[in-house]
């Protein structure tokens, strides 16, 4: 949060040892002492990426990333030689009403704004709930292309026990990526106007 790290990417950009490259725009190749990496988790819990997107995941519904370099057998069951990234996402943690609004300007003309809220369901609080929701627009290095999106995460925490938390959550993350290229609209306007005037002339 300090170093305005917007997304995955930028936050393995800057962990020591993982190595981070483009594929195309929007996809990374991620690799660790030489190999790549295909474990990852959400809270712990194993699942696929499918490389489709993944570290272009915005960092506000996460708590942290975590890191481990190296085999990770015990962890994930099947070892890699890599490392395994686990994405530890936030939860409804206050058993009182809570919630921050930030605002957020960057390189790129990035312009971003966040409301994160967590409230209890119930009186004792035994049951939480925590909406994050995220909206940004952002210019690039490529001329006259411009990104817009917005994140929608919601999550449900509920204590059956000293010990056990039941929770359930879900996310929604848009990405639009557009392209305004001035320097072919008039070029392209006085093409359809010269063939209006030709079909004009034909019927004369």
């Amino acid at each position: 949060e300090d170093q305005g790290l917007a997304n995955v990417t930028d936050v393995l950009a800057f962990a020591t040892g993982i190595s981070s490259k483009a594929i195309d725009r929007g996809r990374n190749t991620l690799s660790a002492r030489g190999f790549e990496i295909s474990n990852f988790q959400i809270d712990g819990a194993p699942f696929a990426t499918g490389n489709v997107g993944f570290d272009e995941t915005s960092t506000a519904i996460y708590e942290r990333v975590e890191i481990v370099r190296g085999a990770t057998g015990l962890l994930n069951g099947a070892g890699d030689p890599s490392a395994s990234i686990n994405l530890v996402r936030k939860h409804a943690d206050s058993k009182t009403l809570t919630g921050t609004f930030s605002l957020e300007a960057g390189t790129w003309n990035r312009l971003a704004a966040t409301a994160d809220v967590s409230t209890p369901v119930t009186a004792d609080g035994s049951v939480r709930t925590r909406f994050v929701v995220q909206a940004y627009d952002q210019k690039s290095f490529v001329d006259y292309e411009s990104t817009d999106g917005y994140l929608v995460y919601a999550v449900l925490d509920a204590d059956l026990g000293e010990n056990t938390v039941l929770s359930a959550g879900a996310s929604y993350q848009s990405d639009q990526r557009q392209r305004h290229d001035r320097r072919y609209r008039p070029q392209h306007r006085l093409h359809e106007r010269s063939g209006e005037d030709a079909a004009a002339g034909g019927r004369g």
